[in-house]
Parts: structure tokens; sequence; C-alpha cells
């Protein structure tokens, strides 16, 4: 099993075909904390898979300082091809700006482990 990629975007759109992502972030300002995002709106988190095995039990958290702040669950199958996980954080609450840390896990192994940068964005 094989991670080809993984990013954080706040929307795609797959009315043509393939998905195509948009708004790709690495840094999320934001206009006061905390920051809660409305029902219906948050971040996507898109993983690309391949080689995957008949099932497996993938998980993504997110952290900050080392503390998980949340931690989302979700079955993947595959037999070796290729797969794409979106997995959308509905009202996802930023207490603080800061360096918050994405991982990406399936089963017991960590496959990513990135920073998304939520600044002020008043300042």
């Amino acid at each position: 099993m094989q991670l080809q990629y993984s990013l954080v975007c706040l929307g795609y759109d797959e009315t043509k075909g393939p998905p195509t992502f948009q708004h790709v972030i690495s840094e999320l300002p934001l206009p006061s904390f905390p920051y809660q995002f409305p029902e219906g709106a948050g971040i996507f988190v898109i993983n690309g898979w391949h080689d995957l095995p008949e099932k497996c039990q993938c998980r993504l958290q997110i952290s900050l300082a080392e503390e998980v702040l949340m931690e989302e669950r979700f079955p993947l199958s595959g037999q070796g091809a290729f797969q794409l996980s979106l997995v959308f954080l509905e009202g996802l609450l930023f207490e603080q700006p800061g360096e918050y840390w994405i991982s990406v896990w399936a089963d017991d192994k960590r496959h990513a482990h990135y920073p998304l940068l939520v600044v002020d964005a008043e300042e």
C-alpha cells in the first residue's frame, strides 16, 4: 500500500470527469479565534492511494502541539487499484492560530504527516 499524495483543499468539482481540487491550501487564514466552520462548511483532506490491500482501516488526525484535536476513521478497500479517499471535516473548530499537523494512517502505519498553518487573517 502506498499513499501517492495527501492535500487539504476547500472544495472540489467532479462535474467534468476526474475531480478538480479547488483552493488547495497549506495556510488557512481565519477572521477570529476561536473559529468554528459553520454547518455545511469545512475543509477537505484528499488522499490518493495505490496498491491497496483487500481491506484496511484508515484514520485522519489533526493535532496541535502533539495533542490530537480530532480523529476521523474510515475503511478502504481496493485490491491493488488506485483509490481516492475524500474526508470532509465539517464544523471544524480552531481554538487558536498555530501550526496544526495532519496525519494520515493506514492500519498502524503513518503514511503522511504535514503542517497546516492556521493564521489570523486580521494581522
